[in-house]
């Protein structure tokens, strides 16, 4: 109970930076060792004409990790097997892609490259 207690304080802090004219999505929070840990995702979105729909994704980043963070902090991302990860990053992007890019990649992933993966049983 105490880790549980323990992992519901990890807050992700974040912040919109400009690269090459492109909004980028910066994060940093605190592991469960005191570790500083940092991420960054581009939205691909112009930084021009293009602040809310940066701000929305930002809030959206922010959340989904806080939220992977809390609900599992011990396992290392090099213990996840590569299927999993090809499934998290896939609702990772959806927002930002069209809807039949989105639909494409997942039917790919899901009826060809998970289930390949998975049954080699490929960490990442």
């Amino acid at each position: 109970m105490a880790e549980h207690l323990q992992a519901s304080k990890i807050r992700v802090a974040g912040h919109l930076e400009e690269v090459r004219g492109i909004s980028h999505i910066k994060l940093n929070w605190t592991d469960e060792n005191g570790k500083r840990k940092r991420k960054s995702v581009t939205t691909g979105l112009a930084v021009k004409r293009n602040k809310k729909r940066a701000e929305d994704m930002l809030r959206e980043v922010k959340q989904e990790l806080e939220d992977t963070l809390v609900n599992n902090p011990k396992t290392p991302i090099r213990d996840m097997l590569f299927a999993d990860f090809m499934v998290e990053w896939l609702e990772v992007v959806k927002p930002r892609l069209k809807l039949t890019t989105y639909g494409g990649y997942q039917l790919n992933v899901n009826s060809a490259i998970a289930p390949y993966f998975r049954e080699k049983g490929i960490m990442l």
